[in-house]
């Protein structure tokens, strides 16, 4: 992993804890509009960094598996919903056949 590479995935890893640290706020405010704007761009931010960890050239298993924990985040906060056929990520079982 390049020094250039590594600072990237420690900004997207601060990004998402300040995004998640945002949806708990707005949460115990009861404000559903701000929750899912934080959501919305925690899980934006995630999406990056498992682009970030795929571009690694040198990857292993713990790399596939921290993709793997990412995308269980997702499902958790915000379901992936059946695609209609579009080919995309349905769920973290499809991940299973990286392995």
């Amino acid at each position: 992993m390049t020094k250039t590479q590594r600072i990237k995935i420690d900004d997207l890893i601060e990004q998402i804890l300040n995004a998640q640290k945002m949806v708990k706020l707005h949460q115990g405010q009861g404000d559903e509009f701000m929750v899912d704007q934080y959501t919305y761009r925690r899980n934006s931010f995630v999406k990056k960094l498992l682009i970030e960890l795929l571009i690694i050239e040198d990857q292993n298993q713990s790399i596939i598996q921290a993709i793997k924990s990412c995308v269980s985040i997702l499902e958790k906060s915000t379901p992936v919903k059946k695609s209609r056929g579009n080919g995309g990520l349905k769920s973290l079982e499809s991940l299973e056949s990286i392995v």
